[in-house]
């Protein structure tokens, strides 16, 4: 802006169609900057909702597994049953 108000005065069509494009590419920068935060923003929430789905299916996996601790203890499995035995006993922990 400097340079065009040096060569042209600050009266001149050049100047101020310069000063146009200026404030033009000032603006456009704005805005560029703010769509970059939005994005920034909307990463930030796609790593939050991927950590969820994570821990989501890792609860998942916990409550089938205690769901399978729970059936045989109440239970037993088939071949408990086969062999006589119901439930969990002390040896299926002592392995």
């Amino acid at each position: 802006m400097k340079n065009a108000f040096d060569i042209f005065g600050e009266d001149s069509n050049e100047y101020r169609a310069a000063e146009t494009a200026y404030e033009g590419m000032q603006e456009a920068m704005y805005n560029a900057q703010a769509q970059a935060l939005d994005l920034n923003k909307a990463l930030l929430e796609l790593d939050v909702t991927k950590a969820e789905y994570a821990i989501n299916r890792i609860q998942s996996l916990v409550d089938r597994i205690a769901g399978l601790v729970g059936l045989k203890e109440k239970r037993g499995t088939i071949l408990d049953r086969k062999r006589g035995l119901v439930g969990v006993e002390e040896s299926d922990y002592n392995d």
